[in-house]
């Protein structure tokens, strides 16, 4: 059917897109997509471990909280909808602790799910880094690899015998978009969401056709609610607390990137990107036009590991093209992303 004259053409998707579009085109997840099921949350006392604890009781789920504060947890748990376990857990414990968080968790959902089990392992806790790669220590590297690559691999490795007992099941780790552009002034952090990423996607290839799949999902920089708490980033020297983001431009919210979370896990979509532009164009970029992304990445990354490491905000793209190192954010604001 020939359109009418003078109708404009529907916009592109892709401009205003927060997602990949592969992700976007499959939809978001039915109604009470996750009834019946159990899904475990670690880092679920606060930002996007929180949200996407809610996004998943509110698609049907029974839903385990872990992370290390019980307290937080039991304050996240009375804002979820459906039923909750809340199970107290460092995540970079040794294996006996991880295996018996493991039973726990599995144990409740059977309880809760008519003996199936936990059927989906959400991977939420982990820590960014704002740092450049020579003011790094090597304790702090060490600290950060743990954390966010190593912690989840030792949680998925004893968590697997249950989840194949409660297969179709499914492991979501979230990564970052740190794991797909290289990221200046935090390439610990990308390296440890790459190394996260490769062994999930591995695994997916393993164990996919027995009925226990991967996903990977990978935000880029989201806004945090008002009056949230600081949260933890690495700098050289180990953890400390970020000052609050500079505002929402180019941000996905929270909620947002936990239904797109959802989404992914319902779809077992094995790949997620999560991240508005100009990130979303950078991974666009990388994977399709490296010599155009390399490029960017050499104007740009020099400024901003510079501005991570002075405290100044990483997103601000057009100071950092402009050779300006993210400073007219820092004097208009004042925080650090």
């Amino acid at each position: 059917m020939e359109p009418r004259a003078g109708a404009q053409p529907p916009p592109c998707p892709y401009f205003s897109a927060d997602a990949d579009l592969s992700l976007l085109a499959r939809g978001p997840a039915p109604p009470a997509a996750f009834a019946g099921r159990t899904v475990w949350v670690t880092g679920a006392s606060a930002g996007l471990g929180a949200a996407v604890a809610r996004a998943f009781s509110a698609a049907g789920a029974h839903v385990v909280l872990s992370s290390r504060s019980r307290p937080r947890l039991e304050a996240v748990a009375a804002s979820l909808t459906g039923p909750t376990t809340v199970l107290p857990l460092d995540v970079t414990a040794g294996g006996p602790a991880l295996a018996e968080a493991a039973a726990a968790a599995a144990a409740a959902g059977a309880a809760a799910g008519g003996g199936r089990g936990v059927s989906v392992l959400v991977h939420c806790a982990g820590a960014s880094q704002a740092a450049a790669a020579i003011d790094a220590s090597p304790a702090t590297l060490t600290s950060l690899l743990d954390v966010n690559a190593g912690a989840p691999m030792r949680l998925t490795a004893v968590a697997l015998p249950f989840l194949c007992a409660a297969a179709p099941a499914v492991v979501v780790g979230v990564a970052s978009m740190a794991a797909v552009v290289p990221s200046p002034g935090q390439a610990g952090y990308s390296a440890a969401k790459s190394a996260l990423t490769m062994f999930l996607r591995s695994l997916d290839a393993e164990m996919r056709a027995g009925g226990v799949a991967a996903v990977v999902a990978c935000p880029g920089p989201l806004t945090a609610p008002a009056g949230a708490p600081p949260r933890l980033v690495y700098g050289p020297q180990g953890l400390t607390p970020a000052p609050p983001e500079s505002g929402s431009k180019g941000r996905v919210s929270l909620d947002r990137a936990a239904e797109l979370v959802v989404a992914a896990t319902h779809h077992r979509a094995r790949v997620a990107w999560i991240a508005k532009h100009p990130v979303l164009f950078l991974a666009y970029a990388t994977q399709y036009a490296p010599w155009l992304a390399a490029a960017v990445l050499a104007r740009v990354g020099p400024g901003r590991a510079a501005a991570l490491s002075a405290g100044r905000g990483g997103y601000d793209t057009g100071a950092l093209l402009a050779g300006r190192g993210g400073a007219e954010e820092a004097t208009r604001d004042g925080k650090r992303d």
